[in-house]
């Protein structure tokens, strides 16, 4: 496809994509809303309200400026968000395949919606929905809360992390229940019945450390986990608030909700470096298919990312992949290699039962939207198929 087709087509994805039903060969999929309930406690932290550029531009500056009191510094007290909310989900299921009682539950990250999992733009290539139904797997991804047609709620004291795994892991549990299924079957007669007796966790970057602690804390949930974009490193936190240019959302997104602009979206998620073979790089079309459907986080979310640590699956016993984009200048600073050790890693899951580092060649943050995207995808479901998934 030229790239100027591509391009014009790209212009028309915000409006149309978000809430259409996907057509994938072989497969049956529905688009529907998931109420889930949820019980957490989470914190209230004292930040100044953000309802314009300035303030947005402010907020930035006191992040990264040192003296100022870190997230953790500024907790005011606890409470409990005792809410069903309601998430815009996709599921697929592919026709007649041995691997479908195998569920994929992908999590996209900042700035993007479900959408980034299932590329409109050459889908064979780019589409992680279609490589997996292609290679058997049933697929359900989900807007996170405060993106895409999912509920926006307050972005200061609901739209924080706590809540977000809470919604992770009951949709987990709706799933291995069959709930999830039952519910989509109302959206789409044509999915045929199955029951998810595996369940396989993909994330990408917020959604690997969403996945990464559903895996810790509730451990019986999952069979494996595929986690992208976020390697931990010497360089993981070193890139600024203020390099991503945040700004007020535009349109009618509550009080709260930041996006970066458009040069730091590019800075941030793609690479057009090639390796000496010429693999890697990205059409600039798919820069705009990303810009298209980019999504503000919340400043809620942004403060409980820098105050709650990590997540150590010291009791989770499957399977670990981490995909990592060689170029990723998010995570490591452009450059991946040598940037972490499988020390590092193996203590963060000390009792797996595999612990796989795939590198994708020359690729960005945003690993669905480079060339050889289904290269990538396909190292992952090869070492699925090792561990017997």
């Amino acid at each position: 496809m030229a790239v100027a087709t591509v391009v014009a087509l790209a212009a028309l994805f915000q409006p149309l994509v978000a809430s259409r039903v996907p057509s994938h060969p072989n497969a049956a999929c529905a688009v529907f809303t998931l109420p889930v309930p949820v019980s957490v406690q989470q914190p209230v932290y004292d930040i100044a309200h953000v309802d314009n550029d300035i303030e947005a531009t402010q907020f930035a500056i006191n992040a990264d400026t040192w003296s100022f009191p870190q997230p953790s510094e500024r907790v005011v007290n606890n409470i409990t968000i005792d809410e069903t909310f309601d998430i815009s989900v996709q599921l697929c299921v592919p026709d007649e395949q041995a691997k479908r009682s195998s569920l994929h539950l992908a999590t996209h990250g900042w700035v993007f919606d479900k959408r980034y999992w299932d590329v409109i733009v050459n889908p064979s290539e780019y589409s992680y929905v279609q490589a997996a139904l292609d290679n058997g797997y049933s697929i359900l991804t989900y807007d996170r809360l405060g993106t895409g047609l999912s509920d926006k709620p307050n972005a200061y004291t609901t739209v924080q992390f706590p809540v977000e795994i809470a919604i992770l892991s009951k949709m987990t549990e709706l799933a291995r229940t069959g709930d999830i299924l039952t519910l989509a079957k109302k959206s789409n007669h044509a999915l045929p019945h199955v029951t998810f007796e595996k369940v396989i966790h993909v994330g990408h970057s917020t959604g690997t450390f969403l996945s990464s602690a559903v895996i810790s804390l509730f451990p019986g949930l999952s069979d494996a986990a595929v986690l992208t974009g976020l390697p931990p490193n010497k360089y993981l936190n070193a890139l600024k608030a203020t390099s991503i240019g945040f700004k007020r959302s535009r349109g009618s997104w509550p009080s709260g909700y930041i996006a970066g602009d458009g040069r730091a979206f590019q800075v941030g998620f793609f690479s057009d470096r090639r390796n000496a073979s010429g693999f890697g790089g990205f059409e600039p079309g798919l820069l705009e298919y990303g810009n298209s459907i980019q999504q503000p986080i919340t400043v809620g979310e942004w403060q409980s990312s820098h105050s709650i640590p990590p997540p150590s699956a010291s009791k989770f016993t499957g399977p670990v992949q981490y995909v990592v984009a060689e170029y990723d200048f998010i995570a490591c600073l452009g450059n991946c290699k040598n940037t972490y050790t499988l020390d590092s890693l193996e203590a963060l899951f000390p009792n797996v039962a595999d612990l796989d580092v795939y590198i994708q060649p020359a690729t960005g943050h945003g690993l669905t939207m480079h060339r050889g995207a289904r290269v990538g995808y396909q190292a992952t479901f090869d070492w699925l198929a090792e561990q017997g998934l």
